[in-house]
């Protein structure tokens, strides 16, 4: 019994060790890479925590992912982050169960390397497509009117766009996604800057009390090249119900709303997807 307690203490906190290095790979790395991280580590700490023998392994596969959990009612709003737990839970549990087969020298070598090669699909293959579909929404709907001040001190009002693919991206200067999206933006921006018919915009928002010199100051410190602008009192923001950033905009040539991306994640191969919508709506007449 008190073996039993003993091994079931070591998968806990072994199961809070898998968990804390997987919450830092999914806030610091792009979500194909945590993911792929996350897996191959669990299927380490089964391997590890295996050497006995595989009795009552699904029960230490969830000790071992309780703190994984929150992940579950995080994904009831981001489906795709209900990968981690599940892979994570599958990964513990496959190398819990292979360990004494390696042990006993029988083909466990194979299952290992087709689960990795599975794993390797999905992170590189299967994860941006998630992404794609989760954070971009297609839609047909009147775009309102707004207006903003550039960086230069120049007033853009909607008027003086029509008839233009229009791009607006709206940002802060606190929101660490918003800058990690920058330099794909400027990739963005490089491929239809000479483009009369696209016009791009990175918007800066007030939300959290943001300012157009804060926004000017980090302009200068960034060195980021793109057109920016700021957004006075925040009505476009509030016109565009912007209410999480970053959050991009794409309007067609007659004035309607017809992408809405919200968030960002090197995973979903940005410039791709969204030169995608840009070019198929230059092609509408």
């Amino acid at each position: 019994m008190k073996k039993d307690t003993k091994s079931i203490s070591l998968d806990i906190l072994t199961g809070v060790l898998l968990a804390v290095a997987g919450y830092v790979a999914l806030f610091k790395w792009p979500m194909h890479l945590a993911f792929l991280s996350i897996s191959i580590a669990a299927i380490a700490v089964g391997l590890l925590r295996g050497r006995s023998a595989p009795n009552g392994i699904f029960v230490r596969a969830a000790a071992m992912n309780i703190l994984f959990f929150p992940l579950v009612l995080m994904g009831l709003n981001a489906w795709f982050l209900l990968l981690i737990p599940v892979f994570s839970f599958g990964g513990v549990l496959l190398g819990l169960y292979l360990r004494p087969q390696l042990n006993n020298a029988k083909p466990a070598v194979p299952a290992l390397i087709i689960s990795l090669a599975v794993i390797l699909l999905i992170a590189f293959q299967g994860v941006p497509v998630l992404l794609r579909e989760m954070l971009t929404e297609e839609l047909f709907e009147p775009a309102p009117e707004f207006g903003f001040v550039t960086a230069a001190g120049d007033t853009v009002k909607s008027g003086n766009l029509a008839g233009k693919v229009i791009v607006l991206d709206f940002w802060a200067t606190w929101c660490g996604p918003c800058i990690a999206e920058f330099p794909e933006l400027e990739k963005l921006h490089s491929r239809y800057e000479h483009d009369e018919q696209v016009a791009l915009y990175a918007v800066n928002t007030t939300m959290r009390n943001d300012t157009f010199e804060k926004m000017q100051q980090f302009i200068e410190k960034r060195g980021f090249r793109l057109p920016f602008a700021f957004d006075p009192h925040g009505k476009a923001t509030n016109a565009f119900d912007v209410l999480s950033i970053p959050t991009i905009i794409i309007i067609d040539k007659q004035g309607n709303i017809r992408v809405r991306h919200r968030g960002f994640d090197a995973s979903e191969n940005f410039v791709e997807n969204m030169s995608a919508h840009i070019d198929a709506l230059l092609l509408e007449k």
